[in-house]
């Protein structure tokens, strides 16, 4: 079932406020999964390549929505507000908001997906 227009918001405020974690604090499809599971609770565990094959491919993301990067495989949660892109788990910085300006993310080839 597709997220509701709460649910989104839900998941954009744990991720817009998660504190910063040390890039060895987990990865980018754990912390996907832990801002889903705010609003799924039930959802399990996903890797980035399983949540790129089960997911619904959208064309027009929301705020919500999760961000997959197929090469370097990274998925992080949609934001799209005051200037934040996405909110991911990357390796170089750990949890951190990534900005619309960012270069290195900007070269690279996305989706979007969301939950069915």
């Amino acid at each position: 079932m597709p997220l509701d227009d709460i649910e989104r918001q839900t998941i954009v405020d744990f991720v817009r406020h998660f504190p910063p974690a040390p890039h060895s604090a987990m990865d980018c499809s754990h912390f996907v999964c832990c801002a889903i599971k705010t609003v799924r609770p039930d959802l399990p565990y996903m890797t980035t390549e399983t949540m790129a094959q089960k997911m619904e491919r959208v064309d027009s993301p929301r705020p919500g929505d999760i961000i997959y990067f197929p090469n370097p495989g990274h998925v992080a949660v949609l934001v799209l507000a005051d200037g934040i892109w996405f909110v991911g788990s990357q390796t170089s910085t750990g949890v951190c908001p990534v900005r619309e300006e960012n270069y290195y993310w900007m070269e690279h080839a996305c989706m979007f997906l969301q939950l069915e």
